[in-house]
C-alpha cells in the first residue's frame, strides 16, 4: 500500500510532467528552469568570449517572451533540430537533410508515377538523381551516408527502389545525429548519459548548457517566423531564394505547409520581374525556361507534396526504432516545435 507521502509525490510529478508537456507543445519560451544561461545577456544572445559568465536560469528566464528570428540558429544545421529542441533524433531531421541536399543542387528529386498491385494502382514516387559529388566539407556526416544510399544502384532510382538501402543505413544515420559532438556542447551530461530528474518523462528533459539554451531560444524564434510568415515576406526579388534556403528548416520544424502557403500566397500576384528572378532560385525543383509564371502558385503545392513524400518515407523507415538520441521512447516524426520550457 502506498502511504500518503508517496501518493502526494507521484501526483506532484504527474502534474509537473503535464505542465511541462503542455508548455512544450504550445510554444512558450524554450528556456528551461534546469538550463544554464549567459549572465547579463538577453535570451538567445551568444557572447564572443568563450569564458563569459553563466548562471542558472530563473523563473524570469523561463517566462521571458519569445523574440521572432529571421535566420536559423547560429552554426546549426537543419538535421540537428531534433537534438537541439528535444534532445532526440526525429524522422523530420532525416527528411530535412534530404531536402537540404536537393535545394543545394547536390541531388535532384523528380516526380514519377509508380504502378503497383493487382489493381494497377498509381502511387506518387520520386526519382533520385545524384547530380554531383560534393566537397567533403560541403555536407554533413549524415548527408554523406545519405548520398551513399542514394548511389546504391549506381544510377538514378526511385525512393521506393532505394528503401532497402535507406533502411539499412537508417540506424547508422540516427546514431550519427545522436553522436554529433555539438550535442556535448549543448547538453553537458550528454556524453556521460546523465539526465536531469525530469528526464524520466522523455528525452527532451535534459539540462542544457548556456550555449544550448541560447541556441534553443534562437531556434524557437526562427520556427515562429517560418510558421507565421505571410506572402509579403516573399514579394521582393530575394524572396524565392529565402523560400528555398529555409525550406529544409520548415521540414525539420514540422511547419512545411505554413511556409509553402506563404510562398503560394505571394506567387499568386507576383510581378513578372520578381517571377523571373524566382525562376532561377527555384531551378533546383523545375526547369522554368518558357514557363508561365502564373503557375508559380501551383508550384508551391508541388513542393509541399515533395516535402510530405520525403517526410512520410523518413517516418516509415524510422518507425519502431529506439530513439537514438533519447531514452528509448521511440523517435518522433512531427518535427521539433522549437518552444516549450521544460
Amino acid at each position: 500500500m502506498w502511504n500518503m507521502v508517496t501518493v502526494v509525490c507521484v501526483g506532484a510529478l504527474l502534474l509537473l510532467y503535464v505542465f511541462q508537456w503542455r508548455s512544450h507543445r504550445t510554444g512558450s519560451t524554450p528556456i528551461s528552469r534546469h538550463d544554464s544561461v549567459f549572465a547579463h545577456l538577453p535570451p538567445g544572445v551568444i557572447p564572443g568570449d568563450p569564458n563569459a559568465p553563466i548562471r542558472k536560469a530563473t523563473s524570469a528566464d523561463v517566462k521571458a517572451p519569445l523574440a521572432v528570428r529571421f535566420e536559423p540558429p547560429q552554426g546549426v544545421r537543419p538535421e540537428q533540430v531534433g537534438m537541439l529542441v528535444d534532445g532526440k533524433v526525429q524522422a523530420s531531421d532525416i527528411a530535412a537533410a534530404v531536402l537540404d541536399l536537393t535545394v543545394r543542387g547536390i541531388i535532384r528529386l523528380t516526380p514519377e508515377v509508380r504502378i503497383h498491385g493487382l489493381r494497377r494502382r498509381l502511387t506518387r514516387d520520386w526519382l533520385v538523381t545524384v547530380l554531383r559529388q560534393p566537397h567533403p566539407q560541403e555536407v554533413s556526416a549524415l548527408q554523406h551516408r545519405l548520398l551513399r544510399a542514394f548511389a546504391w544502384f549506381s544510377r538514378p532510382a526511385t525512393l521506393h527502389q532505394l528503401r532497402p538501402a535507406l533502411k539499412l543505413a537508417m540506424k547508422e544515420m540516427r546514431e550519427t545525429l545522436a553522436g554529433d559532438p555539438a550535442n556535448d556542447a549543448w547538453y553537458p551530461g550528454h556524453e556521460e548519459g546523465s539526465l536531469t530528474f525530469g528526464a524520466m518523462f522523455g528525452a527532451g528533459y535534459r539540462k542544457r548548457s548556456a550555449l544550448g539554451a541560447a541556441l534553443r531560444y534562437q531556434s524557437a524564434g526562427f520556427r515562429e517566423f517560418l510558421a507565421t510568415a505571410d506572402g509579403d515576406r516573399f514579394r521582393f526579388e530575394a524572396g524565392a531564394g529565402m523560400f528555398s534556403r529555409h525550406l529544409p528548416w520548415a521540414v525539420a520544424y514540422g511547419v512545411t505547409h505554413q511556409w509553402v502557403h506563404a510562398f503560394r500566397e505571394a506567387a499568386e500576384d507576383a510581378p513578372a520581374s520578381v517571377a523571373t528572378t524566382w525562376s532561377g532560385d527555384l531551378a533546383w525543383f523545375a526547369d522554368f525556361s518558357g514557363a508561365d509564371f502564373s503557375a508559380l502558385a501551383d508550384l508551391g503545392d508541388s513542393i509541399g507534396d515533395l516535402a510530405d513524400g520525403i517526410g512520410d518515407l523518413a517516418s516509415d523507415l524510422t518507425s519502431g526504432m529506439d530513439d537514438a538520441g533519447g531514452d528509448g521512447d521511440g523517435g518522433g516524426d512531427g518535427g521539433g516545435d522549437g518552444g516549450g520550457g521544460d
